[in-house]
């Protein structure tokens, strides 16, 4: 039945009082919906969301963030939508589009977490922003943020081809990653590349060891 409110509430909060049960398909949905909006790169989002994958099975247990995969796919999906509007600043686009439209299926802490990862996934990461999060949700999206910045960096080459598979382990705020073989002017380029990054995420408290 359906009547008439005083008040209104968010789509998502509707969804979820409806108990209908397809909470994922709508996140998904949404999620599809604003890349298309933003003409985000299907290609690209792929390859870093396949990265993600594979570095995520490696350490999600020992980090304990196993029911968070799909904030990270969706960050893939939506990393570049601010690249239209500013190519040099997509990230700080893209997090404020997140952070201030309607996303049907999303909590506002949902939302709030992925607007941080996009935000945070490449350049300086914004620490006041992170700061302001409860110690729980801190390290939560510390540890997300790790995996998402480095499978940026192994896409960094923009190519369709299958991207470089790191060995990736973890033991606390240690990371260490393992290069496979490859040619030696790529190993420099990617070496250089995970340097830079090295440096960024130590203001996190994370250690990078490759």
């Amino acid at each position: 039945t359906m009547q008439v409110a005083q008040g209104a509430l968010r789509e998502g909060i509707l969804y979820e009082l409806a108990q209908i049960g397809q909470q994922k398909s709508i996140k998904q949905r949404t999620v599809t919906s604003l890349a298309q909006l933003y003409h985000a790169d299907p290609v690209q989002a792929s390859n870093v969301s396949h990265s993600i994958n594979h570095l995520f099975e490696q350490v999600s247990e020992d980090w304990q963030i196993s029911p968070y995969l799909w904030l990270l796919e969706s960050g893939a999906e939506l990393h570049e939508i601010g690249i239209h509007i500013n190519s040099r600043s997509h990230h700080k686009h893209g997090g404020y589009i997140i952070e201030n439209s309607d996303l049907p299926g999303f909590s506002q802490h949902q939302q709030t977490l992925l607007a941080l990862l996009v935000l945070n996934h490449r350049k300086r990461i914004n620490q006041n922003r992170v700061e302001l999060l409860e110690p729980e949700d801190k390290l939560l999206i510390t540890r997300l943020l790790v995996i998402f910045r480095i499978a940026i960096v192994v896409n960094l080459g923009r190519i369709s081809t299958q991207p470089v598979q790191l060995k990736m382990a973890v033991k606390d705020n240690h990371v260490i990653l393992i290069i496979p073989d490859m040619p030696d002017e790529e190993k420099l380029l990617l070496s250089r590349d995970l340097a830079v990054e090295q440096s960024k995420i130590a203001k996190l408290g994370i250690k990078l060891h490759f």
